[in-house]
């Protein structure tokens, strides 16, 4: 077994409950198939056991009956014996205090990626929900490098991330209709080597749901989104949610090409004023440190010069028109020398 770079940072307990509500595990929850495929100690699978426990009791299944459903239908993978243990731990608590016992649970301690035998059998799932390791490229092992480019085409390119691979092989086990919730982080939305990720994932991608600059997890400098995945959705437009500023809008696939930067049309503030980023799509800001230099805010302009207020030229071709909300607050044309 290939073992992998400690990362442990588990789900808090409202975006664990918040991913359920997003993937509709809510209701007629018996016989549905769950996978988390990267399980840690329990804290995703432990609310699906629960909704499925009292789901099911709410349909008048029978103790035996549920003890079947959780056995079959709840499927976790963990690579680490420590975590592994504890999720059995935990689980088993949860089934006690519904009066379950002795169940035998359908969990693995195995590498959910990289074991052939396993990854063969977990297909056709109903929902794939989990918070996968977010692991930079320069952490991995070298044959981890080598064995994820050869196995996954997110993989194929550049300085991936280990959360890649589980995105994708996610994907792969959904049945026809099956949705995928994962949290990830949201640098992969615009990571030149996330480019075969973002194509994977779009065709049948339903919603982002960004938390943007918020971190959702402590120690960790990471901002995280959550996505979903739809095997049964193909409309060309994704639902975008940013969680911090509790806007949202639709953004049309066709779009979406690159390095993705969300914005929405131009759209009125109540006050009548309008934000700087609904006109622009802004990746990055461009930092002069003189701007007195090498911003013109006065001038007259030519076919193919700009007068300066002192009357000197300087050739239009090496200047670009730009903007700052000062500029535009007071409805004044700039131009910057570029490159400069």
């Amino acid at each position: 077994m290939n073992e992998k770079p400690k990362c442990q940072v588990f789900t808090p307990n409202h975006i664990a409950e918040k991913m359920l509500d997003l993937a509709g595990y809510s209701h007629d929850l018996f016989n549905k198939r769950v996978l988390e495929n990267s399980c840690g100690d329990g804290n995703i699978l432990v609310p699906v056991i629960k909704r499925y426990i009292e789901d099911s009791m709410f349909c008048n299944k029978t103790i035996e009956e549920i003890k079947e459903g959780l056995e079959s239908n709840i499927c976790g993978v963990e690579i680490d014996k420590v975590q592994y243990k504890k999720c059995l731990i935990n689980l088993n608590k949860v089934a006690r205090s519904y009066d379950l016992k002795h169940i035998n649970w359908n969990l693995v301690n195995d590498d959910s990626l990289l074991s052939e035998e396993l990854s063969s059998n977990l297909i056709n799932f109903d929902f794939v929900i989990g918070n996968p390791p977010y692991i930079m490229y320069r952490e991995l092992d070298e044959n981890i490098r080598s064995s994820l480019k050869e196995h996954f085409v997110t993989c194929k390119k550049g300085k991936f991330d280990y959360c890649y691979a589980f995105i994708e092989a996610g994907i792969k086990s959904l049945s026809n209709n099956g949705k995928l919730v994962y949290i990830i982080p949201n640098s992969i939305f615009k990571n030149v080597f996330g480019d075969n990720l973002r194509e994977y994932m779009l065709p049948n991608l339903k919603s982002i749901h960004d938390y943007t600059s918020s971190k959702q997890f402590n120690k960790t400098i990471t901002s995280s989104a959550i996505i979903v995945v739809d095997k049964g959705y193909s409309s060309e437009y994704i639902q975008y949610f940013d969680i911090l500023s509790n806007n949202k809008f639709k953004i049309y696939k066709g779009n979406l090409n690159g390095k993705w930067i969300f914005s929405k049309s131009i759209e009125s503030d109540t006050d009548g004023k309008n934000r700087f980023g609904e006109y622009f799509k802004v990746a990055n800001t461009v930092a002069t440190l003189l701007n007195k230099v090498f911003v013109i805010d006065e001038y007259k302009e030519e076919t193919d010069y700009l007068i300066l207020k002192d009357e000197s030229l300087i050739e239009k071709s090496i200047t670009r028109a730009t903007a700052s909300p000062k500029s535009l607050r007071f409805s004044k044309a700039e131009r910057i020398i570029f490159p400069y």
